[in-house]
């Protein structure tokens, strides 16, 4: 499960008991994820166990890591450093594996002593103990003259193998995977070639793991990207091949059958989502329309188990709507329908079943939805407080579970971490 590109600091909630493919009317979240401790939260990712993570800000506003369990009630994860009085580094989590509490592990950023922000994880069969610190590239590591000082995770798999970066000092980024006591080992380049400022996205959940990334074009290539896989985490990479008529591509998502996610960018001002065929030797396919219409702006946000992928299109009004596409069946995607009285919304995930979540404006306020794309169900997720904004950010892969974030009914209509059990 990959990262999101950046953590967020809202609230998050979840929802229950719906049969989308039914029910047409407006459900409430069922879980309020926030407490007496805990101005604010928002959930960012979860799985098929109920177990959901994000970030909290206390009320005494300190950021914690967040875990919402089967079991019900949120609960801050240790940090990676406490202070001698006793103020606790900001944290955040961002991805957990796909596991039962046995072997899941949640993998987000916590400050070190120095303030500076490091890729960590916790054990989810232990969450009161600290995270363990994946660690930077050492001394001589790749021929460094000084180790490096920071690390970022970008995503985690079923087995718990996390992926992302080593930052130097000088911020030059190494692509790296950790082994399971947090110790980094350089991804390879290819002969004669650079990993120097390569960055994983994601990393796949098969028993031999395939990582996609990019990287800088290097000498020659204009500043553009080069969409990456590398096919195990011992061999180089090889350069994802670009449609005919491309100036670049960003890889984003692999699934455990190897197929990728991507977006390739036309000049002019033209982008459009990608999907490479499992080990990516040869071009992808390009959705060029969506129902039936040219689409010259368009990227895919998520990509489920079976390779059908969740996006956002820009339309010629400027406003921005979700879509469906199975390159399975195709070039063409289908349009998330929007809410009543709205004219833009946004997809966040999908599920393997192939619910999309998200929100959409109706009357100046966020809504959060789901749509059943077999049944071309749309329904509305109504927020905690009347009238207040919500938004569904994420949903299990089994698709039993939609999490999010809604301002409550209080007094400050603070954001509250959600969840609805589908």
């Amino acid at each position: 499960m990959k990262l999101p590109s950046r953590l967020v600091t809202s609230l998050g909630l979840v929802v229950a008991s719906v049969n989308l493919a039914t029910v047409v009317q407006a459900a409430t979240w069922n879980d309020n994820v926030s407490n007496s401790t805990v101005l604010s939260s928002r959930l960012t990712a979860g799985n098929d166990y109920h177990y959901f993570v994000g970030k909290s800000m206390s009320v005494s506003f300190y950021e914690s890591a967040l875990v919402d369990t089967l079991s019900g009630g949120a609960t801050a994860l240790p940090p990676l450093f406490t202070s001698a009085s006793g103020d606790p580094g900001a944290c955040a989590a961002g991805a957990i594996s796909n596991a039962p509490a046995s072997t899941a592990v949640i993998v987000g950023t916590c400050e070190d002593s120095l303030e500076v922000n490091q890729a960590v994880k916790w054990s989810v069969n232990n969450l009161t103990a600290p995270p363990q610190q994946l660690q930077p590239l050492p001394l001589l590591a790749g021929l460094r003259l000084v180790p490096d000082v920071q690390t970022e995770a970008a995503a985690v798999n079923l087995a718990g193998v996390v992926t992302g970066i080593s930052i130097s000092p000088t911020g030059e980024a190494t692509p790296v995977v950790w082994s399971s006591t947090g110790a980094a080992n350089s991804l390879l380049p290819p002969l004669l070639g650079s990993v120097s400022n390569c960055s994983p996205a994601d990393i796949s959940d098969a028993a031999t793991p395939a990582i996609i990334g990019n990287c800088p074009a290097g000498t020659g290539g204009s500043g553009k990207n080069r969409a990456v896989l590398w096919a195990n985490a011992s061999s180089g990479y090889t350069v994802l091949p670009v449609p005919s008529g491309a100036s670049y591509c960003v890889a984003s998502e692999i699934n455990l059958s190897g197929k990728i996610l991507g977006t390739c960018y036309y000049v002019p001002d033209t982008y459009k989502t990608v999907q490479w065929p499992a080990g990516g030797a040869s071009a992808p396919t390009v959705m060029l329309t969506i129902n039936g219409n040219t689409s010259l702006r368009n990227s895919g946000v998520a990509m489920n188990a079976s390779g059908q992928i969740a996006g956002n299109r820009l339309k010629s009004g400027g406003f921005t709507t979700g879509f469906f596409w199975d390159p399975a069946t195709g070039t063409n995607g289908v349009p998330v329908p929007l809410l009543a009285g709205s004219a833009r919304a946004t997809a966040k995930a999908i599920s393997d079943n192939g619910i999309i979540v998200g929100c959409g404006e109706v009357a100046g306020v966020s809504e959060a939805f789901t749509y059943h794309s077999s049944g071309g169900t749309l329904l509305a997720i109504s927020p905690l407080g009347a009238g207040g904004n919500d938004c569904a950010d994420a949903i299990s892969p089994n698709g039993a579970y939609t999490a999010g974030v809604s301002e409550d009914a209080s007094v400050s209509e603070q954001d509250d971490g959600v969840i609805f059990n589908n």
